[in-house]
């Protein structure tokens, strides 16, 4: 699972946060932009944020790379934890599966602070700090009714694009028909 994790979220690195620079050709100079662009990246968790909004408001908790790596790990292919538990994957995607997004993220961002992919393992003992961190975030958010519905409003959306089955619709699984035995 966590090698999975790693995987999607190095493509989605590379992609979204054009970590590896396209116009420099001097080895040492490339490895220095590299090496600034993850600094830029990693500071004050510049990678979780996707600018500002109409207003100058600031995105939290919203960048394109947490979005692509949902919906890729957690709503698409063959052991998608959306379609095993669609009730808590279906209105929006769970603040916990964003916060382990965003860890994954953060430990591929990690791997080119050299300025060279280096492959790391991708540990609880190393990166919960960054999992507990982005829980954080999303209790402090909620202190703040602006920010807190636009964080609500980009994990529906991210839900929606992926095109995971809602509650309500008829080709969900049965009903299994559970019950307490309250003697």
């Amino acid at each position: 699972m966590h090698s999975e994790m790693k995987k999607v979220a190095r493509a989605i690195v590379v992609a979204e946060y054009n970590i590896l620079p396209t116009d420099i050709n001097d080895n040492n100079e490339y490895e220095q932009e590299i090496c600034a662009n993850v600094e830029t990246l990693l500071k004050d968790g510049a990678f979780l944020r996707d600018g500002v909004d109409a207003y100058g408001r600031t995105n939290n908790l919203a960048s394109n790379a947490i979005g692509s790596f949902c919906m890729s790990y957690f709503y698409k292919g063959e052991n998608a934890l959306a379609k095993a538990f669609p009730d808590f994957f279906a209105d929006a995607v769970p603040e916990g599966a964003v916060a382990l997004a965003a860890t994954a993220l953060a430990a591929a961002i990690d791997e080119y602070k050299s300025g060279v992919y280096k492959q790391s393992k991708f540990t609880a003992e190393v990166y919960q700090p960054i999992y507990d961190s982005v829980i954080k975030l999303y209790s402090d958010v909620k202190n703040d009714h602006y920010h807190a519905k636009k964080c609500q409003a980009v994990r529906k959306k991210w839900a929606r694009a992926a095109g995971v089955l809602t509650r309500d619709d008829p080709n969900r699984h049965h009903d299994w028909g559970l019950k307490l035995q309250l003697n």
